[in-house]
Parts: structure tokens; sequence; C-alpha cells
């Protein structure tokens, strides 16, 4: 009779421990917001940039759990934005824009380590609050007017 009340505690705890680990990362998957398409291009002193990483982030405080979104301009200075996987765009609202442009050897697996290498906007647009770039993303495909820097 003991074995048999073991058996089934071990039974309960378990169903439990699979129903807690099934409703997290349901939960998880629930956080993510649609995104849709977002594509730009940047121009430094009117000529196209290539390897400008271009970020946005939330301007609502409120927002305050919104992901940013990002991505890197090829040599024509095109870039398509990335949240959650490759190119999967931004949720809509309304963003700040943070741009960074670093020497060639600045590649794109390298955007979230920390570099040492310059600034070749010298820090002007760095700052998403003072860059003087907004912009909102409709819930449609989206094109951004350019970024034109000096």
């Amino acid at each position: 009779m003991f074995s048999m009340i073991a058996q089934r505690r071990k039974f309960r705890l378990s169903a439990v421990f699979i129903l807690v680990a099934v409703c997290g990362s349901c939960s998880k998957e629930s956080r993510r917001r649609v995104c849709y398409p977002v594509t730009g291009q940047v121009f430094v002193r009117g000529q196209a940039a290539a390897g400008v990483l271009v970020v946005l982030y939330p301007a609502n405080k409120l927002d305050a759990g919104a992901p940013s979104a990002s991505g890197m301009t090829d040599e024509g200075g095109r870039f398509a934005l990335s949240t959650y996987q490759t190119e999967d765009g931004a949720p809509a609202g309304d963003y700040e824009v943070a741009l960074t442009w670093r020497d060639e050897g600045f590649k794109r697996r390298e955007v979230f380590k920390k570099s040492q290498e310059p600034d070749r906007l010298k820090d002007r647009y760095k700052n998403a609050k003072t860059s003087g770039f907004r912009v909102r993303i409709e819930a449609v495909p989206n094109e951004l007017e350019a970024f034109n820097l000096r």
C-alpha cells in the first residue's frame, strides 16, 4: 500500500512539473508581439553607407517591456530590421533610433559585442534619445524614410 501511495505522489509531482514547464513556455511565446516588415536605407554625406547598425528603441515609456529591433546596412546602405528572428521586422509603435558606424571590420555577428573600434559618426547618433530620429512602425510592411547623416 505504501508503495502505491508513493507512486501516486510521484506521478502527481511529475504532472505538476510538466504542467508548469508547458505553461511557462506558452507564456514566453505569448509575450512575443506581432512584427511587421521594416526596411530602409542610410546615407552618409549623400553616399550609401555599408555597415551602419540601425537600432530602434520603443519611445513610449509605458511600453517598457517592448523589444528593440535592429539591422545592419549592406553595400547599398539598405537594411531590414529583426526583432525575434532574422528580418522579421518590428512590432507596431513609436521608436527612437540609434545609429552607429564602425570600420569595415565590424561584422554582423559582432553587433552585440562591445567593440573597441571608434564610431565613424563620432557618436552623434549613438544615443536614441538624442539622435534626432524617431519613426512610427505601422501594422503593415514599412519602408522608412532614408536616414541622411552628416
